[in-house]
């Protein structure tokens, strides 16, 4: 069994590997940090894709149930979770006005003058009309009133008003702010040019076997700061999912194992629905790698020798936190540490009845490579149940009971 960073722990057969507690340095302008088992913590934000008034120069946009709006602000949006749902034309580039060259920054166009040079009518900007996260469906308004704040759509429009215009004294309702990230890494796409993730590149039609290579090149490389940093997703028996960061401890043939308690929310979910699923997102690498199947405890043995194994303070730690239980402060937590320091300083800490390790025992496993043309290599492993099945022309046959497939991105 290989070992990182620590001493020998439990034989489980043939290329396991096991991990311990740890805490790294990130390089210089990277924040460093370390994820206990015990502590959930929120996941990093993912970056989103190519914006709608950016790398494309795509201004075209409509207001609800295909209407086409006018004089709307351009809006930087995410093409893939905000699209509407509903089908409808695209408007020319030239009526919403042109996107400035600099990235992430739409100005608002100017709202035109109503037909004829009515007086009396005051050019105001117009909101955009970008959905939004509100948990309203404005498609379904109609078109008779003003929508976001007295905009009003094409075919609706008063005789010899103006898009974008309003009465003296009529209300405009301004939308609450949004930050937008569509450009975060716009510009970086275009510099980082990434071989091609084929099957020919596998090192193994083993999975394990694949996911020790790429763990090894990320641990490796110095701007993962914890390449064993994964995301633990579970769900309740009635379909309600949660998910927060933990530590792969080690893996092999068996399974991926990580420590946590059990009665913590992920180990109450675990125990009503013995399911999960991880995933390692190595940004650097532009990889990710997703694992889903069953998980079990680990016995009381290994959970014993593993959680010996690890700093005092983190044993300690481990006895102070009921995690997911309500304190009254942090303070609450400082003076319970300390006493447990004083009574624990000459003894060994008693690992907690509530506190052990689980397995997950993978079923699918999914290999990841981003590329700087959104057409991402997906290599996909399942277990195959019935090995005397025949093989579609497309799923290749890999080691000890796998096949694998390619799957568009």
């Amino acid at each position: 069994m290989a070992e990182l960073a620590g001493g020998p722990g439990p034989s489980r057969g043939p290329g396991s590997v096991r991990l311990h507690d740890h805490l790294l340095d990130g390089p210089p302008g990277r924040a460093a940090f370390a994820v206990d088992d015990g502590v959930e913590v929120a996941a990093p934000a993912a970056h989103l894709g190519d914006v709608l008034c950016g790398a494309d120069g795509d201004g075209a946009h409509a207001g609800p149930r295909g209407r086409q709006t006018e004089a709307v602000t351009p809006a930087p949006w995410h093409r893939d979770a905000l699209q509407d749902p509903l089908p409808h034309p695209a408007a020319p580039l030239a009526e919403l006005g042109e996107c400035p060259a600099a990235p992430g920054s739409c100005s608002a166009p100017t709202s035109p003058q109503a037909p004829g040079g009515d007086e009396g009518l005051i050019p105001t900007p117009v909101p955009s009309l970008v959905p939004t996260f509100d948990g309203v469906d404005h498609g379904d308004r109609e078109a008779e009133g003003p929508l976001h704040g007295g905009v009003v759509v094409g075919d609706a429009l008063p005789r010899g008003r103006g898009p974008g215009q309003r009465l003296p004294g009529e209300e405009v309702v301004e939308e609450p702010p949004r930050h937008e990230l569509g450009l975060v890494r716009g510009d970086l796409r275009e510099v980082v040019q990434l071989r091609a993730f084929e099957e020919r590149h596998l090192a193994s039609r083993d999975p394990v076997e694949q996911f020790r290579a790429w763990f090894e090149e990320a641990a490796r490389c110095p701007d993962v700061g914890e390449a064993n940093a994964m995301c633990l997703a579970t769900c309740t028996r009635d379909g309600k999912p949660s998910a927060r960061m933990v530590l792969l401890k080690g893996f092999g043939q068996d399974g991926f194992r990580f420590f946590t308690n059990h009665e913590s929310r992920k180990g109450k979910e675990l125990d009503s629905n013995p399911f999960a699923s991880v995933v390692f997102y190595w940004e650097p690498l532009n990889r990710q790698v997703r694992i889903e199947g069953s998980v079990k405890r680990l016995s009381e043995e290994e959970s014993e020798q593993y959680f010996h194994s690890r700093p005092k303070s983190s044993q300690i730690g481990a006895v102070v936190s009921r995690q997911s239980t309500v304190i009254p402060d942090r303070e609450y937590l400082r003076k319970k540490n300390a006493e447990l320091e004083e009574q624990y300083k000459e003894t060994t800490v008693p690992k907690p009845a509530y506190w052990g390790g689980y397995i997950l025992q993978p079923d699918v496993v999914e290999f990841w490579q981003g590329q700087t043309n959104r057409l991402h290599d997906r290599i996909v492993f399942r277990r195959l149940r019935d090995g005397s099945a025949p093989l579609g022309h497309m799923t290749h046959r890999g080691e000890g009971g796998w096949v694998f497939e390619r799957f568009s991105p």
